[in-house]
């Protein structure tokens, strides 16, 4: 298979798993949230009406779809037109996808946000973190986060091997870069363990220690990948497979992407909430 045909299946493959499945399992799961705890029942979960959370979740998936259509008409070119020179023509064009990808899970990320800030619980009252000392290694494994730091390494390792071999300095400049994303990530992950959440009016309907559990055992997973993403793209340019690069870093960006949305797509918000903190008072009776 030619670097040109592999970087062509994957890209098609990206398009359609992060622009057509996922918004698609987006809305479907929004409906099939609202019908099995709806608004006449769980009053105080819905800051905003049904129609207008439906609204926002399909006006997603519509973003999405232009998304795709746009991903479409660049796979179209590749294929009638040829490519450009893979640096930075080719290049620049599938970060330019990819980034409008990610604006539009960022945009959902931030309706989703404001959507939950606006709920106002009639007890405000919340559960405070309890007083034992908790720790990273509480919910991974000393094993899980070695492996983390020594990726860390590697990715380090990567940027300098490319600044000896290729005689580039901006592989340090991003490898730095990479090193400052990943105390980001430490950081957020003491701040979950200490029980510190980005919504705090939540606090008291939040299952606190499957919330830990859940993000934090996220922290070095999200490390691992995006290091070890650096370190297989530093060995394709040092190994003269140039050409294959994109196809790497496509590759990468589709086993990301799969990991993420699969894995959240599994998480249940039932399970992260006690629902029974939004029933209507008279439920119960």
């Amino acid at each position: 298979m030619t670097p040109d045909i592999a970087f062509l299946i994957l890209f098609l493959i990206q398009a359609v798993f992060v622009s057509l499945y996922f918004p698609y399992q987006i809305v479907r799961r929004t409906n099939a949230f609202i019908e099995e705890f709806p608004s006449d029942v769980y009053p105080r979960l819905y800051s905003w009406s049904a129609e207008k959370w439906r609204r926002t979740a399909r006006s997603y998936q519509v973003v999405c779809l232009a998304v795709f259509a746009v991903g479409m008409l660049i796979f179209l070119g590749f294929v009638f037109f040829g490519f450009p020179n893979l640096v930075p023509e080719t290049a620049l064009i599938y970060s330019g996808f990819t980034a409008l990808q990610v604006a539009c899970n960022v945009w959902r990320a931030k309706m989703a946000i404001k959507r939950l800030k606006a709920i106002e619980l009639e007890d405000p009252s919340v559960r405070h973190a309890d007083l034992v000392p908790r720790r990273l290694t509480d919910y991974v494994s000393p094993f899980h986060w070695g492996i983390a730091l020594i990726s860390m390494l590697f990715m380090l390792g990567a940027g300098a091997l490319l600044a000896i071999t290729e005689s580039l300095i901006p592989p340090i400049v991003f490898s730095l870069l990479l090193l400052f994303l990943n105390g980001v990530f430490l950081r957020n992950g003491l701040k979950i363990v200490r029980g510190e959440l980005p919504i705090p009016q939540l606090a008291s309907a939040l299952d606190m220690n499957v919330t830990r559990k859940l993000a934090v055992r996220s922290v070095p997973d999200t490390m691992i990948r995006v290091n070890l993403t650096w370190v297989a793209v530093a060995l394709v340019v040092v190994s003269g497979a140039q050409d294959f690069a994109l196809a790497v870093v496509c590759a990468l960006v589709v086993a990301n992407e799969a990991y993420e949305r699969i894995k959240e797509l599994q998480i249940r918000d039932e399970e992260l909430l006690d629902m029974q903190v939004f029933e209507n008072a008279s439920s119960h009776g």
